[in-house]
């Protein structure tokens, strides 16, 4: 999730946010595949290619995927009927067109997933672009409720079903209108990341020795993820 696709689905557009890929240095070469074993005694990485590559440094960061079968009906409503979500690459700038659509006595609703997801930041900062952006138009957005999780989206009747997580109510499932739903999916271990039994191989010696390092919070660790951490 990068600052780009935040700006792009409230402000500018996808082309002149960029791609992630744009500010990489031209000295770094981008391996399109998986790491899928470590071999820290010959600072080697089998790839899921069969391919290996080996290294002087080792940074490991698995990182999560987007889970939008988690919640039902998302996946097909998403980019499409008000449904929108920045964490979509294909549907950020559909985020900015229900922005524009919006008007006096439009129901905007948007959610934040329960842990662990990435760029925490992103679910909120979209929430403060469109208050600023409703404020100029002289529409402003006043209700917050916590520990609701999205379950399902009713596309046909512009419905988000939430499971309220929390305190008497626990369990209850609640249907919120909607004209405009920004929707930050569930998020769970990539099906593509080395496993943690990986990761225990590198617990050991290896794993503190001066060229292995793992940035934090990754896999089933409880925790938010964000390349700003």
């Amino acid at each position: 999730m990068s600052f780009g696709s935040t700006t792009a689905g409230s402000t500018i557009s996808r082309a002149r946010a960029g791609r992630p890929t744009a500010w990489c240095h031209r000295a770094v070469k981008r391996i399109k595949a998986a790491a899928r074993t470590f071999d820290p005694t010959n600072n080697k990485v089998e790839l899921s290619t069969g391919d290996s590559v080996t290294y002087d440094y080792l940074v490991v960061c698995t990182g999560v995927k987007l889970d939008w079968g988690k919640v039902g009906g998302l996946s097909e409503a998403v980019g499409r009927g008000g449904v929108c979500s920045n964490y979509s690459p294909d549907h950020v700038n559909y985020t900015w067109e229900c922005l524009k659509a919006l008007k006096p006595g439009s129901k905007t609703v948007f959610t934040q997933p329960p842990l662990p997801f990435k760029c925490p930041g992103a679910p909120q900062k979209i929430v403060y672009l469109t208050a600023d952006h409703l404020q100029r138009r002289g529409i402003l957005p006043d209700e917050v409720n916590y520990q609701h999780n999205l379950v399902a989206v009713d596309a046909k009747a512009k419905t988000a079903i939430f499971e309220i997580a929390g305190g008497d109510k626990q369990g209850q499932r609640i249907e919120v209108p909607y004209d405009m739903l920004h929707v930050s999916p569930p998020q769970s271990p990539s099906d593509d990341a080395i496993t943690l039994s990986d990761l225990d191989q590198l617990a050991g010696e290896k794993w503190h020795a001066e060229n292995h390092w793992r940035v934090d919070k990754i896999l089933n660790i409880d925790g938010v993820k964000s390349t700003v951490e």
